[in-house]
């Protein structure tokens, strides 16, 4: 894993501690000298900022790089601080800045004269049955099915796909040759209603993944 990791920072010309540094961060075992073990917490952080606005940099002159951060208001000081300091290069560079919030957080970079605010509103009937008619590809979905999401999940996106996915891993939607069908009548018991429900569940799946990968030769 160091190796991929090295790998992909030399491709912006990061430093022997730079990366080891970015993998401490990453909890990935590092051997070898410990050139960094006399730093202090304040000087890690300093340092590792900075070896991850350099990369940026890097990549941004060999081609249009994009930094994607998701959820914001979640977001630690930290990140927060590297997102500003992107900020202060971003109008010299070929890059985007793309960040995601809810409306709660107050996101301190929106006076930053390069930035843009993009309100999105809960997607309407017709866009969620549009999204569910591409998460079902070809194939025909029940009414009862579309009509049962879009009560449910208020227009959120996310919530539309976790719906869909858990009536397909659930057995209650089932995917035949040319469309899906029913098992058995929907009811308000049929799925779990919370968002967050769902979002364990993927995340404890996630975590199941990521273990069996581990356990691979």
């Amino acid at each position: 894993m160091f190796d991929k990791l090295s790998t992909l920072l030399n491709r912006g010309d990061a430093s022997e501690l730079d990366i080891r540094l970015i993998a401490s961060l990453l909890g990935i075992e590092v051997e070898g000298k410990k050139d960094d073990a006399d730093l202090t917490p304040a000087q890690r952080r300093e340092h590792i900022l900075g070896a991850l606005v350099k990369q940026f940099e890097a990549l941004a002159g060999k081609q249009p790089t994009l930094l994607f951060v998701e959820d914001a208001h979640w977001i630690d000081p930290s990140t927060e601080e590297l997102i500003h300091r992107v900020l202060r290069r971003v109008q010299q560079l070929r890059t985007m800045v793309l960040v995601t919030f809810r409306p709660e957080y107050s996101a301190p970079w929106k006076q930053h004269p390069a930035a843009t605010q993009v309100t999105l509103t809960r997607l309407a009937r017709s866009q969620v049955t549009a999204l569910l008619n591409a998460l079902a590809g070809t194939k025909v979905l029940p009414d009862a099915v579309v009509d049962h999401i879009v009560a449910r999940t208020d227009g959120v996106p996310l919530f539309v796909e976790e719906m869909f996915e858990g009536l397909r891993e659930s057995g209650l939607l089932v995917e035949e040759a040319t469309s899906y069908r029913l098992a058995r009548t929907l009811n308000e018991q049929a799925i779990p209603a919370s968002l967050q429900t769902h979002l364990w569940r993927g995340w404890t799946v996630w975590h199941q993944r990521r273990w069996l990968r581990k356990q691979e030769p």
